[in-house]
């Protein structure tokens, strides 16, 4: 695997006749371990279906202080470059490299102010297989993120390891019955973006780790993740990896500190979890995210006669 470079960050323009599912997403999360802190900012903008979304959530001290989501907003004004949606702003700093993101949860008394640098050039590739079309276009980039978590007029300086994407294109969310994605960071040497996808056609596992200046693509990825009893919530994971070259490497996360769900239109329901991660004696962060079948698959369905 070896992700394209990305040479623009604005915003993308549907093609004509695409069909109605067509969406461009963003996304800037990040985690304070010190701190049990996540600031989780992702937003929506179908603009063939002309409406808008945002998830995003708080928290600190490991407990959620503020969660946010809805599906319906009007299409915003102006290039994602310097925009606002719900309770978001969203300014860029330094073209694919920086972001300056603001949040206000007025019922709450919960604000937050964060700034995300990469460490990496962002790199491109396609999230689509058979059976789901989940986004053409992608490109991730690995970094930090400062800022405060300010309660009831009380801030927190927080800092940690950080994620970001972008991701455009026809998305079918009704067609991705479960997946496990995993991000994990060590430093600007060593990281990834690990992922098992499932429609009804298939399976598949892809993505990449980043160590000591070179990529290396997923032919394998066992997640071992564990589940809570309600069902969606991570625990944690014991992730081995298997790259194009033979590569091996293993993410172990003992336990999940925070987490939270959202959804989307056609029964999505995900949910992310952030943690510490250690992998050879080093520690970092990462993020679990989970999203668990709920009905018998096709295959499921010939093996019983149903």
């Amino acid at each position: 695997m070896e992700p394209v470079p990305v040479t623009d960050d604005g915003s993308h323009e549907p093609p004509d006749g695409t069909d109605p599912s067509w969406q461009e997403s963003w996304y800037v999360g990040f985690y304070d371990q010190f701190h049990k802190a996540v600031c989780f900012y992702h937003l929506g903008i179908a603009r063939v279906a002309r409406r808008a979304d945002v998830w995003h959530w708080v928290a600190l001290d490991g407990e959620v202080v503020s969660r946010f989501q809805q599906l319906d907003f009007p299409v915003p004004d102006g290039d994602m470059s310097d925009f606002e949606i719900g309770p978001l702003h969203i300014r860029t700093t330094t073209p694919l490299r920086g972001y300056h993101v603001t949040s206000t949860d007025a019922d709450r008394k919960v604000e937050t102010d964060v700034q995300y640098e990469a460490f990496t050039e962002p790199f491109a590739y396609s999230l689509d297989f058979a059976g789901a079309a989940v986004g053409k276009g992608h490109y991730e980039s690995i970094g930090r993120a400062s800022g405060t978590i300010t309660i009831d007029g009380e801030p927190t300086e927080v800092e940690g390891f950080a994620f970001q994407d972008h991701s455009w294109g026809p998305r079918h969310y009704g067609g991705l019955k479960a997946h496990r994605w995993v991000y994990v960071t060590f430093g600007d040497d060593l990281f990834g973006s690990i992922m098992s996808f499932t429609s009804d056609e298939g399976s598949k596992e892809f993505g990449f780790v980043f160590d000591r200046g070179e990529f290396h693509g997923i032919v394998r990825a066992d997640f071992n993740a564990r589940v809570a009893n309600d069902g969606h919530s991570p625990l944690g994971c014991d992730v081995q990896v298997w790259t194009e070259k033979g590569r091996g490497y293993r993410f172990t996360c003992a336990q999940i500190d925070v987490s939270s769900p959202s959804t989307h239109v056609d029964g999505y329901f995900v949910t992310d979890g952030f943690g510490v991660f250690e992998s050879g004696g080093r520690l970092g962060i990462g993020i679990v995210e989970v999203n668990e079948r709920k009905v018998p698959s096709t295959l499921h369905q010939q093996w019983l006669g149903l």
